[in-house]
């Protein structure tokens, strides 16, 4: 009973997975965002739908306080803290933005670190 559930959702996912394919093939920020290591498919899609027409941002450093990414700054007379991320946008963005930033481990900057690092430690 439990493998025909599992099945269903399965068929279910893959259902909504080309859904969302069809839907989004033609918008031109969801390819251009999977451009990013780390964003795939469905990632794609929940930039596209959650921030919209991203051209409506003045600057990069806009979209990420729009999304509640930037950190808090308090400043006084000659005291200033920064703090943890606002987190006053979308839910949604943080979390697929956190998602794509861990499948990126790094890059191509630290595999070859990565490689030394796992042969001198015994893991392969």
């Amino acid at each position: 009973m439990l493998r025909s559930l599992v099945q269903t959702y399965d068929e279910e996912i893959e259902r909504l997975d080309r859904t969302i394919r069809s839907t989004c093939k033609d918008d031109p920020g969801y390819n251009a965002v999977q451009a990013i290591y780390g964003v795939g498919k469905v990632m794609a899609a929940v930039f596209v739908a959650e921030i919209g027409d991203a051209h409506r941002f003045d600057s990069p450093q806009a979209l990420c306080s729009w999304a509640g990414l930037t950190p808090l700054h308090r400043e006084s007379d000659v005291k200033v803290r920064r703090e943890r991320i606002t987190k006053q946008g979308s839910r949604l963005v943080r979390w697929a933005a956190v998602e794509a930033v861990a499948c990126y481990h790094g890059g191509d900057a630290f595999t070859e670190q990565f490689h030394t690092i796992a042969e001198r430690r015994g893991k392969t």
